[in-house]
């Protein structure tokens, strides 16, 4: 079943937090249309800055930041998925890098509020198990592998983001 069908090319209904956010753009907006597209083109732009501030903390010039941010949001393989309806994916594909920020942010240094922010956005993305084994395990090994190489990884800090890992779940299924 798809939401939003009647107007333009529609969105897998899945209940989630995801679904409420499709939910407010429709109040704002009150045409399908317009709200769907107000929906992807905000979480493009999320997408695009948060791969720019991936790429800027491995000390990237900013032109190539720019050009590799644009490739990464802008790509035949998102294209496609937009175009068949799963616009569900896209929106899990642009929070990645801020996944990712937080994740490696909070293994080095923890605190509250990035770990409920990070529950939040795993709240948002992880619609089925399937998305979770494709993004999350291998965001958490590379991240759990890239602080063991750095000498930076405290062992109490991924206990902690293991914990906001199942609290987003939960609330997911909620």
């Amino acid at each position: 079943l798809f939401i939003w069908k009647e107007d333009f090319i529609g969105f897998l209904d899945v209940k989630s937090i995801s679904y409420l956010i499709r939910y407010i753009f429709e109040i704002i907006f009150k045409n399908a249309a317009l709200a769907q597209s107000s929906y992807i083109l905000t979480f493009m732009l999320i997408g695009y800055y948060g791969m720019n501030q991936v790429l800027k903390q491995f000390n990237i010039s900013k032109l190539i930041r720019y050009i590799g941010s644009l490739f990464f949001i802008i790509n035949p393989v998102m294209a496609a998925e937009y175009s068949n309806g799963a616009a569900g994916i896209f929106i899990i594909y642009s929070l990645i890098p801020w996944i990712f920020i937080l994740l490696k942010s909070s293994l080095e240094n923890y605190n509250l509020k990035k770990g409920l922010l990070y529950s939040l956005l795993i709240a948002i993305c992880f619609l089925n198990l399937q998305t979770m084994f494709w993004i999350l395990i291998p965001l958490l090994i590379f991240n759990f592998i890239l602080l063991i190489l750095k000498n930076k990884l405290k062992i109490v800090n991924f206990i902690k983001i293991l914990f906001h890992t199942f609290l987003g779940l939960i609330i997911n299924t909620a």
